[in-house]
């Protein structure tokens, strides 16, 4: 993939995060256009107040539903680089609401509020991309250290064959009785892991 120079346009999914927003705000100041995107016409509001001084320099996108297959498709159009931050995070340890998948109505377990999720929208990203995305130069996806961390003994070296399989299998076995931070754990995990299967299976060649 190529280097994205200002002032090309970036997409940044999940601008409004913690960290989407330190992102949106660097590549602003660094003369990139930035599309940004977000869930609701409130958090849209937030972040054209946030960084009304760049005027046409950001463009908001609504996306009220991420896992639907479709989601993205017309957001990586014209953009020459893509940022994925959007993460779903439940630290609560209850998932007794209810999300939707494709148009049906769920009820929550840590695999469906959280695992489930990030997996799809990682998928989803990537799909669109490959489909419209004829402008992309650069794709990145914000993946986490614990990814790769799980139970070793004193001073192993981690390295990026490492996959936190601890996480994987702690949901497998306990599902909502897991400890409350294995479902993003797990989640980071196997998303990441689908970003490299699609790598190796969908994308072409370089």
């Amino acid at each position: 993939m190529g280097i994205v120079t200002p002032p090309s346009k970036v997409l940044v999914t999940g601008a409004n995060g913690f960290v989407g927003v330190w992102v949106v705000r660097l590549l602003l100041e660094q003369g990139y256009y930035v599309r940004g995107t977000v869930r609701s016409e409130q958090k849209a509001t937030y972040l054209k107040v946030r960084f009304a001084k760049y005027d046409d320099k950001l463009e908001i996108v609504v996306i009220p539903d991420m896992l639907v297959a479709t989601a993205f498709d017309e957001s990586v159009k014209g953009v020459q680089g893509i940022l994925h931050m959007a993460a779903v995070v439940s630290l609560g340890g209850t998932y007794e609401s209810e999300f939707s998948y494709n148009g049906l109505r769920h009820s929550l377990t840590a695999l469906s509020a959280i695992v489930k999720p990030s997996i799809v929208m990682t998928e989803n990203i990537l799909n669109s991309t490959l489909k419209y995305g004829t402008d992309v130069r650069r794709l990145t996806i914000t993946s986490s250290a614990v990814a790769l961390l799980q139970p070793q003994e004193p001073g192993y070296t981690y390295t990026d064959k490492d996959w936190n399989e601890y996480a994987i299998q702690e949901m497998k076995e306990k599902g909502d009785k897991s400890a409350y931070h294995i479902p993003y754990f797990a989640a980071k995990t196997m998303a990441e892991r689908a970003a490299w299967e699609f790598l190796r299976f969908r994308a072409p060649d370089p």
